[in-house]
């Protein structure tokens, strides 16, 4: 290390910000790169952004809310996983079941009431959409274990997006 603290190179004093937020990033991108999965995930949370949708944030996972209990053969995973989604208008409540390659998922909106659901996975080549009932009632079969985004468009409403989220 040389006097100025900066390896073999002499620091430049003189560097403007964007410069040094440069070196930085090369820096840290070969020491300590990031995972790969969250690099695909934050490229498709950009490229698959709806400026008009509001974001509902997870409020409940029974995975995280509930203490380990260990059950038969040691497993606490045992049963679905229960999600609620909370928005400014809206709070969607989902029942993850299945295991192996495939998840259902079991939702309702809060409050009740028909809309289009598009559902996005990452492995998934687009969308997919389903129709949830009169009742905001709606199923979700087929899906693959990775991340998962619902986003939810209702007729007057403002449309709301859940944040990503892992249905391993």
């Amino acid at each position: 290390m040389d006097d100025n603290g900066a390896g073999s190179e002499p620091l430049d004093r003189t560097m403007d910000d964007e410069a040094l937020l440069a070196r930085l990033a090369d820096m840290f991108r070969e020491e300590d790169p990031p995972p790969a999965a969250a690099v695909e995930l934050a490229k498709q949370s950009f490229g698959l952004r709806t400026l008009d949708a509001e974001l509902a944030a997870l409020t409940a996972d029974s995975r995280l809310d509930q203490p380990a209990v260990a059950v038969r053969e040691g497993r606490s995973d045992v049963g679905p996983r229960l999600l609620t989604f909370e928005a400014a208008e809206l709070v969607v409540e989902v029942e993850i079941s299945g295991s192996g390659e495939h998840r259902r998922v079991l939702g309702q909106l809060l409050p009740p009431g028909p809309a289009r659901v598009e559902v996005r996975q990452r492995a998934a080549p687009g969308p997919r959409w389903i129709d949830a009932d009169d009742h905001g009632r709606f199923v979700i079969e087929d899906l693959d274990p990775g991340p998962v985004s619902l986003t939810f468009h209702q007729p007057g409403r403002r449309s709301v997006a859940t944040e990503w989220t892992g249905l391993d």
